[in-house]
């Protein structure tokens, strides 16, 4: 249910806000397909400017309703326009929205937190955190004592310098629905996802699309294959901008210069979101200006000044930052880059990709050729959206082959209208675009502006089905392909049920090992966290650190970290700043491996992933063998076999705090000892501060059961004993553990 009121709340306010700037427009252009990205493209572009004015975020969004408001109230005298009533059309729309928010709902928060890019995913997300909380002026003005007290604080610092529009976006939508961020963030990135659909279904429908036509290929879009990516990617600002500039090429392809104050706006807002897409954007609709110049030089002349003159205007507070991070960004990647293009776009060369890797190392032409002619039709496959088609025998890859040249042949068939040969024209020019970002050896710049041009590539693929002429044999290529998006969109919900990523076979960008290595349902834990007046954060996963002082922050809670605070959490070579110092003593230790029994915290809130362990603390077993457990735990060394069975000794000083099962408050622990030890060993056990044995160990076998409380639902266990090194061995050595193990009683 937040998931819906979150959604009802974005759409209603970018529809009220895009209906008052459709008023701008000329009468036929109030169309309810780009009313919904005209609005966001108003709102996020106004509680910026205003933010940055140094107004709080609830105030901006709550100014930009009321003008909005206020301007559908003025009476405007013009034609009405003539709008298509279509309820099918419009229960389609609907739907769209409720399949993009499922996946959220049945993959649960472990699905939402993040999917192929986590960095970004949580730097994102705090941000909007910080800027929901803080104003303008109280984080530009924070100095070291304050980034030290967050570590989102010194990124989104850094960002209100850059592009911070998409995530004061989320911050002031929150503000009016009173939600969390951690709980609203995937309901967000699905309204942008269904923004993408509203967006290409206004380009298809001015290609003379039906409206149902227009929104099927909308659903097409945001749902299948290339929406869902651009939600994986967790790139909020690039899936912000493609919905805006995907609405503003349609702009241009009905009514070329004819509308310039909403292409402005249009315009103005993809500045602020994601200003290195205009010059991908730039280069794409380099044919369309031509085209106009060349029909209606004066008119189109003045038409392209005023919309670029109202992009100005608007961004004009902020251009002398847009030009500097831009700057900035064109030096960013580096070495890094060939990493990040094999992570994200390794698909393109299909499921098994060969032996050539052409992503490890700048591409030469050489290179280039060998590898098109190795892997072709894995290669078109990726282009087109249908990567999830290939890996097959060869009589499936001969199949997928004979169907991508009809697919790609079918709309060059027949003759097209002059918009549909000017989309042709925009696909070739972005192309370019991104074959010479791969000549000069950026690959991923080159796999991003193809996926920025995806919307573009959809509407010349459907095509055919724009022609009533056209040969059945060729339009039904095109439907195969939209009945195939449209399938892959239905599958989603079930591919989110994976329990430690998304179910597409890789090389498809997931973090399975991210989320399999820790608990991600930090939700199911806010009751544990809420009895808690301070809690301390020992965590090894520095993605679950952010993700988590987020989550408690935006709950309200007290927290500090016992690990260094850095200006990055995600770079290593940034600049660490120092520790936190504990505002008090915690009564609560949230850690993802076990910690030693010397940590102060009297409760241990576990968030790590161990199916022995989740199976004894949720009541599954009742039993616990603690040295067969695949963690570290402190003063023990890596465990070892003597007579054919497991051996682990301490270092003198093991220690581990260990959580315990809710409905239990007394246990058994079990404990027995090699004979092999050094004359005269002396030990210490010690049981949530007990001791149960201290002295000298007899010689022989030892082993003893203990009943013991545990009243507070963890368990400290202290083995402290004397030392000694063997001859050739740099281990110091104290007792032999041959069983350790606890019993709910």
């Amino acid at each position: 249910m937040a998931d819906l009121f979150f959604a009802a709340v974005f759409f209603i306010a970018v529809y009220v806000v895009g209906v008052a700037v459709a008023r701008l427009m000329p009468g036929k252009t109030a169309d309810p397909l780009l009313a919904p990205v005209l609005g966001f493209a108003g709102w996020s572009s106004a509680v910026t400017l205003l933010y940055l004015s140094g107004l709080s975020l609830r105030l901006a969004a709550l100014l930009v309703l009321a003008a909005a408001t206020t301007a559908l109230l003025v009476p405007v005298r013009r034609r009405k326009p003539r709008t298509t009533r279509d309820p099918l059309a419009a229960s389609l729309a609907v739907a769209m929205l409720l399949v993009a928010l499922a996946p959220g709902l049945s993959g649960g928060e472990a699905f939402r937190v993040f999917h192929g890019n986590d960095q970004d995913q949580l730097n994102y997300l705090s941000f909007a955190s910080a800027y929901g909380r803080l104003g303008h002026d109280e984080i530009a003005a924070a100095g070291h004592a304050g980034l030290l007290a967050n570590n989102a604080l010194a990124g989104a610092q850094k960002m209100l310098e850059g592009r911070p529009a998409v995530s004061l976006s989320l911050a002031a939508f929150a503000s009016l629905t009173r939600q969390s961020l951690a709980e609203i963030s995937y309901a967000y990135l699905a309204c942008l996802q269904a923004l993408l659909g509203f967006a290409a279904a206004f380009m298809l429908r001015g290609l003379t699309a039906s409206p149902r036509l227009a929104i099927l290929g909308g659903m097409a879009f945001a749902l299948g294959f290339f929406g869902q990516f651009a939600l994986d990617l967790d790139a909020w600002s690039q899936l912000a901008a493609m919905a805006v500039a995907t609405a503003g090429l349609g702009l241009l392809l009905r009514f070329g210069f004819r509308a310039p104050l909403p292409a402005g706006l249009l315009l103005a807002s993809l500045l602020l979101l994601y200003p290195e897409g205009v010059a991908l954007y730039g280069t794409a609709a380099v044919p369309l200006v031509l085209r106009r110049l060349r029909a209606s030089p004066w008119k189109a002349a003045s038409g392209l000044l005023l919309i670029i003159a109202t992009a100005g205007l608007l961004v004009s507070p902020l251009l002398f930052r847009l030009i500097s991070y831009v700057i900035r960004q064109s030096g960013v990647g580096g070495d890094d880059e060939a990493g990040w293009a094999r992570h994200f776009f390794a698909f393109l060369f299909g499921r098994d990709g060969g032996a050539f890797d052409p992503l490890s190392n700048k591409l030469d032409t050489a290179g280039l050729i060998s590898g098109l002619g190795h892997s072709s039709v894995n290669v078109l496959a990726g282009l087109m959206g249908l990567y999830p088609l290939t890996g097959g025998a060869m009589i499936s890859s001969m199949a997928l082959g004979v169907f991508l040249c009809l697919l790609i042949a079918a709309p060059f068939i027949g003759r097209h209208g002059a918009r549909a040969q000017r989309l042709c024209l925009t696909l070739a020019s972005g192309a370019v675009f991104c074959l010479l970002s791969l000549a000069w050896g950026h690959p991923y710049v080159a796999g991003k502006a193809w996926l920025l041009l995806s919307p573009v590539l959809l509407g010349v693929l459907l095509l055919p089905l724009l022609q009533p002429r056209q040969p059945g044999f060729w339009r039904m290529a095109a439907w195969l392909y939209l009945a195939f998006q449209l399938a892959f969109g239905l599958w989603r919900p079930v591919a989110a049920t994976a329990p430690d990523g998304i179910a597409y076979p890789p090389p498809y960008p997931s973090l399975p090992l991210a989320k399999a290595a820790v608990d991600w349902s930090i939700q199911e834990h806010k009751p544990d966290f809420a009895r808690c007046r301070l809690i301390e954060l020992d965590l090894q996963s520095s993605t679950l650190d952010r993700y988590l002082q987020t989550v408690l922050t935006e709950w309200g809670m007290a927290w500090y970290s016992a690990r260094p605070i850095a200006t990055d959490y995600t770079n290593p070579k940034s600049v660490t700043l120092g520790m936190q110092k504990p505002p008090g003593t915690p009564d609560c230790l949230a850690a993802d491996t076990l910690p030693g029994s010397d940590k102060g915290p009297a409760r241990l809130i576990w968030l790590g992933r161990s199916s022995a362990l989740d199976d004894f603390t949720s009541g599954l077993n009742d039993r616990l063998d603690i040295l067969a457990l695949p963690l570290a735990l402190r003063g023990l060394h890596a465990a070892e076999t003597y007579q054919n069975a497991p051996l682990r000794w301490t270092d003198g000083r093991a220690s581990l705090l260990l959580p315990l099962p809710p409905d239990h408050d007394s246990f058994t622990v079990d404990i027995a000892l090699w004979p092999v030890r050094a004359p005269g060993t002396y030990l210490e056990l010690r049981i949530n501060g007990v001791d149960h044995f201290n002295g000298v160990l007899p010689d022989g076998p030892w082993q003893e059961r203990y009943d013991v409380p545990a009243p507070d639902g963890t368990l400290r266990i202290e083995i402290l004993s004397s030392t000694f090194q063997p001859e050739g061995d740099p281990r110091r050595l104290g007792v032999s553990l041959q069983h350790l193990s606890v019993t709910a009683q």
